[in-house]
């Protein structure tokens, strides 16, 4: 059975994942032109949730029992 810290590594894993994959797009991947501005809101997005995901783990604040 999963756990918190198990589903929340899960979590972790994927969203870094889809965002690498978004950037290495980025950087490498000529867009077309009518998805350019699509690709670049999702990287925005998947970013935000990368920074926050960031945060969370290596906040300066206890996390509680589950550390």
């Amino acid at each position: 059975m999963l756990t918190k810290r198990k589903v929340r590594m899960v979590v972790g894993v994927f969203v870094a994942s889809i965002f690498g994959g978004l950037l290495t797009a980025l950087l490498f991947k000529d867009l077309p032109e009518g998805n350019a501005d699509i690709v670049k809101v999702l990287v925005g997005f998947i970013g935000g949730a990368f920074v926050t995901m960031v945060s969370f783990y290596f906040g300066d604040k206890e996390q509680g029992a589950d550390e």
